[in-house]
């Protein structure tokens, strides 16, 4: 079961994070941009996200120099790897940036988060074709899906 948190809200916890990614598009921007946008967030668990998902991604993003720009997917992959608290997933999209942050259970802090901006030569967002997934938040755009 899903639940919604409002921009300003997140805004506040993120402040109170010093882990938060930096992408190109400040995350903070995004949030107080539209304070009352309401935000999905997953039910809390101990696995919150397909961490194969992530650590297919992380190795794509290792290897291929011209896909999308991540910012701490390593250490995002190394928390959702370890995670020992409950903790939901929140997509954040802006013009370009899109972030994904782990917030505890509580939130009252992101536990751990990673940014995606389009590749350099494709600074237009590409559209996600997987309009289920995307809006369900379950592929954030800037990412092919897993073969």
């Amino acid at each position: 079961m899903s639940d919604w948190i409002e921009a300003s809200d997140l805004a506040a916890i993120v402040r109170a994070s010093p882990n938060v990614a930096e992408a190109m598009e400040d995350l903070e921007k995004i949030l107080e941009a539209e304070p009352l946008r309401m935000f999905r967030l997953d039910a809390a668990s101990l696995s919150p996200l397909d961490l194969r998902t992530y650590q297919v991604r992380l190795a794509r993003s290792k290897n291929d120099v011209a896909g999308p720009q991540t910012y701490q997917l390593q250490e995002f992959v190394e928390a959702l790897h370890g995670l020992k608290e409950q903790a939901s997933a929140v997509f954040v999209r802006g013009e370009v940036s899109t972030y994904i942050l782990l917030v505890d259970a509580g939130r009252s802090s992101v536990i751990a988060s990673t940014a995606i901006d389009p590749p350099a030569d494709r600074p237009d967002r590409d559209e996600c074709w997987l309009s289920d997934a995307c809006s369900a938040g379950l592929q954030p755009p800037g990412f092919d899906p897993i073969d």
